[in-house]
């Protein structure tokens, strides 16, 4: 069976425009529509999940998430970042760390910094880029 689509206007097809009119007025139908957020593939290891960073070293960072306190007894907070290849300029993956309160206060969403971490905690920044 072939099927060659064939453009008619709404003047000729009164049927076809009353039903789409129908339609769109339909109450039981929630259209949710696109969502333009979500673009490319995940960068975390597993999905979009982020992993704590554990190594011991310089890194290249872009903060994209900041959680605040998540602890009264010691004062850390949580951040959330994409690690940047240094040569390319692009986002490896996606990880968290936690600093204390004072570090937390220098970090701004957006922004990309080079810092000290060790065991899953901000040391201290090197440099804001």
């Amino acid at each position: 069976m072939r099927v060659s689509p064939e453009w008619i206007s709404r003047k000729e097809n009164k049927e076809a425009d009353r039903l789409a009119n129908l339609g769109s007025k339909n109450p039981t139908h929630i259209d949710f529509g696109y969502n333009i957020a979500k673009v490319g593939k995940p960068l975390g290891k597993r999905g979009n999940t982020p992993n704590l960073f554990e190594k011991n070293k310089h890194v290249l960072i872009r903060i994209y998430k900041k959680d605040g306190m998540i602890s009264k007894t010691d004062q850390r907070c949580k951040i959330r970042f994409e690690i940047i290849d240094l040569k390319r300029g692009v986002p490896l993956e996606r990880c968290y760390a936690y600093s204390d309160e004072n570090i937390y206060i220098e970090l701004h969403r957006g922004h990309e910094y080079i810092l000290n971490i060790s065991d899953g905690n901000i040391i201290e920044i090197i440099e804001e880029l």
